[in-house]
Formats: structure tokens, sequence, C-alpha cells
């Protein structure tokens, strides 16, 4: 929001009698104040926004001197600088105006007609004005800042007041307190806030250094808010994390509190759980930030978030954005099994291999089909499906089909039991299944019933 004339506002008016020598590529600065100077050090006086006068008096002669002149005002802040047409100055040198067009640094002349103090004025009266146009927009700052009931999260209000558009953002998650995410173009400036965690402003234009300050004030606050209710759910979610995981424990912590509460989370809807590597405490928060009521704790080693099945187009980029390797439970509708949802969210993230969702064994139902039965076989027998391993499979049936008895499948067999010790760890080596495990027994016996089905006479 421009708030003051600038210098090609001053050579455009008539009245002025001012033109252009060098410099052009400056005449939009703006001039915060019009100062006369003949000293031969005028920055030592005058700085940032301000525009000198001179008769000339303080000019050297020499052509090198003058271009350093108006380097040394230029670095100063020094936003132009006009030369009076009365006849004290000196000629002004080729070197002195190609320094004023390198630098953008507009280098007046003024005609003799017109006093400096016109100039002076001129600036002042545009400046009360800018001042006065201010003092509004703070005024208006505060009543749309204290209104009960707004949006704490838009600034839309802001580029209504001040045609500028806002934005605060977390530093360490990269996401949006208030107003649209992401970059506000090339041309935005960036502000710290004193926000806890720690914020910064985006701007998409500069703003008058008054209403800036007080603008920071308004958003640290509304920004502190919203922070403080993101923190509070990302609390939330890790605490019903540990209550779904250990609900005896979470029971004896708070005797007569409820069980865990689904609503604040994900209801009665269907969930599915995500496992990473770390990052937590970032992902606590982002996600609270981006609206997503998802809980984010530590299982099994890992960090798992718990998210409602249709928010995951929304939950896994955040995701993402903190590991590349994700594991991904089946859908589930109980609180009650977040546990095995952990489990399987754990069970499948492995590093190097990205986005993996967990794939149960078809191992825990009869075959009901020729094709569910080869998959069976494939997959709990893999080795022993051979033919050069025949013998192995065959002793391996002969002990289920005697009920793991040792001494009758050695009989049947006609071995000792040692060489039947020997087979079944050459097994075990083969499948990774141990017939003493009863997880593997039953995988085993459900191969067994496979092979049979599909080589039954």
């Amino acid at each position: 929001m421009a708030t003051h004339i600038t210098v090609g506002d001053l050579v455009a008016d008539p009245i002025l009698n001012t033109e252009v020598l060098a410099g052009h590529s400056g005449l939009e600065a703006h001039v915060r104040w019009a100062q006369t100077s003949e000293a031969p050090d005028p920055w030592t006086w005058l700085g940032e926004g301000e525009l000198l006068m001179t008769l000339g008096l303080n000019l050297p002669h020499d052509p090198a001197a003058q271009a350093g002149f108006v380097r040394r005002a230029r670095e100063a802040g020094i936003v132009g600088m006009t030369v009076g047409d009365d006849g004290y100055a000196p000629d002004l040198s080729e070197a002195m105006l190609a320094t004023a067009d390198l630098l953008g640094f507009p280098l007046l002349l003024t005609g003799h007609s017109t006093p400096f103090v016109v100039i002076s004025r001129t600036v002042a009266a545009a400046t009360n004005t800018a001042q006065g146009r201010g003092v509004l927009v703070l005024s208006r700052l505060y009543q749309e800042a204290s209104l009960r009931g707004r949006d704490l999260r838009s600034t839309s209000w802001i580029h209504g007041l001040t045609g500028v558009w806002v934005s605060v953002m977390e530093q360490s998650t990269g996401s949006a307190v208030l107003g649209p995410g992401g970059e506000l173009g090339a041309e935005s400036r960036r502000h710290p806030l004193d926000t806890e965690p720690a914020t910064y402003l985006q701007v998409d234009a500069d703003l008058d250094p008054l209403i800036l300050i007080h603008l920071k004030q308004v958003l640290a606050t509304d920004a502190q808010a919203v922070l403080r209710e993101a923190l509070d759910a990302a609390r939330h979610g890790a605490e019903q994390i540990s209550a779904a995981l250990d609900p005896a424990a979470t029971r004896a912590a708070h005797p007569g509190g409820a069980a865990v509460g689904g609503a604040h989370a994900v209801g009665q809807r269907t969930y599915r759980v995500l496992a990473v590597p770390d990052g937590a405490s970032r992902l606590a928060l982002s996600l609270a930030l981006a609206g997503y009521p998802a809980w984010v704790g530590e299982a099994q080693g890992v960090v798992m978030v718990v998210s409602a099945e249709e928010d995951l187009d929304g939950v896994q980029p955040l995701v993402q954005e903190v590991s590349v390797d994700i594991g991904i439970s089946q859908v589930h509708a109980r609180m009650e099994d977040v546990g095995a949802a952990v489990r399987e969210a754990a069970d499948a993230l492995t590093t190097g291999k990205g986005i993996t969702e967990f794939v149960p064994e078809p191992v825990s139902l009869l075959a009901r089909s020729v094709t569910e039965a080869r998959q069976i076989v494939e997959q709990v027998l893999g080795p022993l499906q051979e033919e050069r391993h025949t013998t192995l499979r065959v002793t391996l049936f002969t002990v289920l089909e005697a009920d793991l008895s040792m001494q009758r499948a050695a009989e049947t067999l006609g071995i000792h039991r040692q060489s039947l010790g020997y087979r079944l760890k050459r097994i075990r080596d083969l499948t990774g299944h141990n017939v003493h495990r009863v997880p593997d027994l039953t995988r085993l016996w459900l191969a067994h019933e496979a092979w049979s089905l599909l080589h039954a006479a």
C-alpha cells in the first residue's frame, strides 16, 4: 500500500518546474521528506527515503568526485537529489550522470522560479495525508480484530483494509496458521512473530512501518490462539493412541474416566493407521493445523497416525512430507482394533519400499477355491512344493497327520527320530515355519489341506 509521494510525482507536478537529468529508473522511490543541505557530506544528516535539495555549493568539481558524491548519497538511502538552477553549481559531469543512471538515483534540476520550500511543503502535505490514512487504517484494524465470532484463520479482512495479502506460517512444519498457505509471490516479505512455536508473517507488498507493527501484534495474538488449539488437539491424539493400546493402564491412571473417545478423531467412521520412522511432533502439529482430526503417537518403535479412511487422501500427502516410507494398515471400524491396526502398519513399514499397504496372509480360512488353494501352498510351503523336496514335504505331512507324534511319524516314515528332527529343521529353514509354534502349525495344516485339494484323485 503506497503511503508516500514518489520522486516521479514531484517531477510530474508542473508547479515545481523540476526535470530529470539522470537516474530515471529510480523515479518510483517513495519520498518521506525533502531536506535542503549544502554540507559536503549531506549523507551524515539525511537518510533513508529523503530527497536532497541543494544549490550545488557542496558539489565537487572533479568528475570522479562527483560520481563518488552520488554513490555515497545512494548508499545512505537518499532517494534522489535535485540541484537548483541558480548558477551556483558546477557543471554536472558525464561521470556523475552515468553513475546516477547506473544506480537508479534520480538526479533532478529545479528551475530558479521554484523555492525549495515549495518542494518540502508538497512532500509534507502528501506525508500528512498518508499518515491520516494510516491512522484510519489502524483504527479499523483494531475494530475488525475485536469482532466476536470472526474466523481467526481468515486474513481476507486485512486485504480489504490494506490492499495486501498476508499469511502466518509455522516455521518447523511450513503449515499455514492464518491465511492462505504457500508463498505469496516473489516479492513477498517475511517478518518474525512472537509466538510459541515460532511463526512468521508473509506480506505480498510493502506496508507502512507503523501499520506493520500493529498488524504483527494483532496477528501474533490470533496465531497463538490457533496454535494453542492445534497443540491441544495433538496432545489429545497422543493420549487417545496410548489409551487404545493400553486401556488397563489408562483406567488405572484415570479411575472412573471414559474409555477411548473416538468422537474427537475418527468418530464411528472407519479408519486406517499409517506408520513412519519418526517425526511425531511435526506430524501432529501439521495435521492439526490442516484441520484433520487424526491421532499421532508412538508405538512399536515408530510413529503412528490414526486417520479416518475418508480423510486419507488429505492426510497421506502431509505424512509423505515427513517420510517417503509409509506402512498402512487395513481398514478397521472398531476402536478396540487399534492395537491390531498399529501392528499391521508397523509390519508393512519397510525401509526403501515407499508406501506399502499391509496384506494379510489368506490362511485364516480353509481354501474355498483352487485359486485360493494355490495361493496358500505358494505362500506357506514355498520350496516344499517342488519335486526335489518331495521327501521333506511327505515328512511334514506325515508329522501333521500323526498329530505331532514324532515317534509315530518316524515309524510311518521308517526313519530314526534323530533323522526326523533333522528333516523338520530343514523344513523350518526352507519355509520359515516351525511345527512347534501354534501360528505356524495352523498355516502348515491349512497348506496340507490345500495341497490335498489340488492333488485329489
